[in-house]
Order: C-alpha cells, then structure tokens, then sequence
C-alpha cells in the first residue's frame, strides 16, 4: 500500500473527527460576558479638627438651664458707652440731691394700672409688651426714688425713620405714665450747669 493510499483511507476518519468537535462545542453553554471587578480603594477620611475649648459641644440648647458656665459664651461689657458716661458724671454733678439710674427698662418703673380689668379683656399681654423691650438712657429719682425725669441723649440713629416710631411710642408710654421726658443730642451735650438750669425750670412748671 502506498502512502497516498493511506493518507486517502484516514482522510474521511478525520473530517468526521473534526465535524464531532464542532458539534460538541456548539452545544457547550456559552460563558456570560462580565466585567473585571475593579479594586476599591478606600481612604482613610480625615479626623476632624478640635472645636476650640470656648465653644461647647452642641449637644443641647444653650438656653437650657443645664448648661454650665465654661459652656456660655458670654463676656463683660460696659454698661455704659464712653459718652453717657460723660453724661451721666454730669447728670449727678448737676443734681446732686438725685439719684441718677441709667439704662433702666420701661417695665421696672411703668405699671399697668387696673390690671384686672385689662386682663379680662386680653389686652394685657399687648400692653405690657409694648413697654417691655424699652428702656431709657437715665432714669432721675430722689433719695425715695419718687421719679423726677426720665432722660434721653440721642445720637445719630435716632433721625432714622424706624427708630423714630419707637421714640414716640415710648414718649407716649411715659407721658401716659406721668413722666416728664428730657432729651439732649450727644453732639451738643451740655453742661452740669445747663442741665441744673433745666431741670430748674422743669421743676418750677411742674410746681405752678
């Protein structure tokens, strides 16, 4: 037998060998594409700064009752700015037979007179609330503190509009009351003996 032969009689073994492994693999599950998993790197998330000591961990109200003083950020101030201080040293040289309170609230030296009866109504509240964020610049008071004058120094944002509503609703709420009302402007501040004088005068109308 010659080699051409053989290699003709292995031929059609062949072509039926490779016709089986196509068959094979055709009925072979196909894999499902998926996407190479991507390494997660995580970082490290920063620690955050230390809140300075003088401001407390928010972990209640500050208005609580419960809360310390190291946890209030509060601080002194004075009551008084540099030029009613100069005033006010003028208001006691001036009237040295008085007692010269400054800053003092409406609601400490105004009362709601028949109170009762405005409460009955529902006016009260109202009332007391139209005085109670008020206050004025001095209060003048004798020894008995029986109230001589109350006393403004303006400066200059009493010539804007709102603040000039306030002055007259607090102008009433004394005139009401029966208080006299003083006003000088802090530019033009004048001097022990100008105030004596005006408060002479102021004394003498209310005498006649």
């Amino acid at each position: 037998m010659n080699v051409s032969g053989i290699i003709s009689g292995f031929l059609p073994l062949l072509l039926i060998f490779l016709a089986l492994q196509l068959l094979v693999k055709s009925f072979r599950p196909k894999k499902r594409w998926r996407p190479k998993s991507r390494k997660v790197v995580q970082f490290n998330k920063p620690e955050p700064a230390e809140a300075p000591q003088s401001q407390p961990a928010q972990t209640q109200s500050l208005a609580s009752h419960k809360t310390l003083a190291a946890d209030l950020p509060y601080e002194q101030r004075k009551p008084l700015t540099a030029s009613e201080a100069v005033f006010y040293y003028r208001l006691v040289k001036a009237l040295p037979q008085c007692i010269i309170l400054p800053q003092v609230q409406l609601s400490s030296f105004i009362k709601l007179k028949n109170a009762a009866w405005y409460v009955r109504l529902g006016n009260s509240y109202a009332l007391h609330n139209r005085i109670a964020q008020q206050s004025v610049d001095y209060l003048v008071c004798l020894k008995d503190f029986t109230i001589v004058a109350a006393v403004e120094l303006d400066d200059r944002s009493h010539a804007n509009k709102a603040r000039q509503k306030l002055d007259i609703k607090k102008e009433e709420s004394l005139k009401a009351a029966g208080i006299a009302l003083v006003r000088w402007h802090a530019e033009q501040m004048p001097s022990a003996e100008a105030i004596y004088k005006r408060f002479s005068t102021e004394q003498e109308t209310v005498n006649e």
